[in-house]
């Protein structure tokens, strides 16, 4: 959770990173364990990309 609230404080994952000294892709890889167990998060955590396909 601390990974996902830095996210959001700062509004970037490669921001985050820096600011708690870990690998972007271990703040993805959280974000996304948490995410998995969570659909209504899903929803809110990443809207929609212009151009792709929705996501089930």
């Amino acid at each position: 959770m601390t990974y996902f609230l830095e996210v959001a404080r700062t509004g970037s994952v490669s921001e985050a990173a820096t600011e708690l000294t870990v690998a972007p892709s271990a703040i993805s890889r959280q974000i996304a364990e948490l995410e998995a167990g969570n659909r209504l998060l899903t929803s809110f955590v990443r809207p929609p990309v212009s151009g792709s396909a929705p996501r089930d």
